[in-house]
């Protein structure tokens, strides 16, 4: 193991692990620091995402859990259908997509820590040295780094040491249980992203199944503004799920894993993005978008551009940083406030019959437009949406 690191990496989760592929690519010493022993713990993306994104990040196959060509709406009445046989959206097995990306630096030459964990960082005669500690013996490993990316996701550990207001986000808590069930059940949610809404499920948020590879399913829940009783709700997490698995399924299902974490995200974004030679991404700079939590492709997006940024400030670029930002800026923009405005509509709403009107106005978009709103939150498409909505509204209440 080296002293010295052009970029110290610190979480190899998506974006982290992002950034880090995209600095030994172009030739930079990079350590990827990741606080579990393994990448089998903290598995908990559901991972859903569009077919693009294999493309977009040369990723292969293995990576993956299965394909889908369905969207599914569960509301606490009625179920709607979307789909396109010739379509392929991917979703992810998180553990295996964080491996690949962490084998890619190594194959670069750069390196990989495991079982450690940022403790702090100082300046000292012009030089950053980051202490990193081991999970287990409780000792500090002292490294230099030029660059230092916070990629250590809700907690914001590097940039922000942790210290953030979070009564001034929106705290959003999933719990998600991996499930092995029959193939009769199987097949009922295979090739499907189905999404539960509706204040049976989930009063404050939503369900989802996802499914994984054979005979395999991914049940969860999100409850958004967690820490506040906005709608009424039972307080346990596992209440919901424990009717997901009664209701949504025929036969007995095999719990193989269960895992959660809360996140924070901060309407507008409006957070620290960089500060000296210490550049945040991913979750610790809120790229999730708030409208169903897709978070794996943002994240990326967040690695890569900041790569592409640290490439530049090593160069001697001292604006490069600025830029970053301002991209990541351009790239939330009117999207995520449309997302913003939808998230406190639909997930503080207490009444299940306006629940089913927004499931209604889903309804008479089609599937490609449903891709368009769920994936690329397009203008059009969620102005016709919300025409749809105010439509329905308006034949209610004349």
């Amino acid at each position: 193991m080296q002293s010295s690191y052009d970029a110290i990496v610190v979480g190899a989760g998506p974006a982290g692990g992002q950034c880090a592929r995209e600095l030994a690519k172009n030739g930079k010493k990079v350590l990827l620091v990741e606080k579990s022993k393994d990448f089998s713990v903290n598995n908990y993306s559901s991972g859903g995402a569009p077919a693009e994104m294999l493309g977009d990040y040369s990723l292969p196959r293995d990576v993956l859990g299965t394909m889908w060509n369905k969207i599914a709406l569960f509301t606490s009445t009625q179920r709607h259908y979307w789909g396109d046989e010739k379509y392929a959206g991917v979703v992810f097995d998180f553990m295996k997509l964080r491996a690949f990306l962490a084998q890619e630096v190594t194959q670069q030459g750069s390196e990989l820590l495991l079982d450690h964990s940022y403790h702090h960082h100082e300046v000292d005669h012009g030089k950053t040295y980051v202490y990193l500690r081991n999970m287990h013996k409780q000792d500090i490993l002292k490294v230099e780094a030029a660059v230092i990316v916070d990629a250590t996701g809700a907690e914001r550990k590097v940039l922000q040491n942790g210290k953030f207001e979070k009564k001034e986000a929106v705290a959003a808590t999933g719990v998600e249980y991996l499930v092995e069930v029959k193939s009769e059940d199987y097949q009922r949610y295979a090739k499907t992203l189905s999404f539960f809404l509706g204040l049976k499920w989930m009063p404050q948020g939503y369900a989802w199944i996802f499914p994984m590879e054979e005979n395999r399913l991914k049940i969860g829940v999100v409850r958004y503004f967690a820490h506040d009783m906005v709608v009424p709700h039972e307080l346990s997490y596992r209440h919901y799920i424990e009717r997901m698995l009664k209701e949504c399924l025929q036969g007995d299902a095999k719990i193989l894993d269960t895992h959660g974490k809360t996140m924070y995200y901060f309407e507008g974004q409006n957070e620290p993005r960089y500060e000296g030679n210490i550049v945040a991404i991913g979750d610790a700079i809120s790229t999730l978008n708030p409208m169903a939590s897709e978070g794996i492709r943002h994240a990326m997006y967040s690695g890569r551009m900041a790569a592409r940024r640290i490439v530049d400030y090593l160069k001697g670029d001292n604006q490069s940083f600025f830029k970053y930002s301002k991209e990541m800026d351009k790239y939330f923009g009117f999207r995520w406030k449309t997302s913003e405005y939808l998230m406190n509509c639909m997930y503080r709403e207490t009444k299940d019959e306006q629940l089913e009107r927004y499931a209604q106005s889903f309804k008479k978009l089609s599937f490609d437009e449903m891709l368009q709103f769920t994936f690329q939150y397009k203008l059009k498409t969620v102005a016709k949406f919300f025409w749809n909505y105010f439509i329905l509204d308006f034949g209610k209440k004349s």
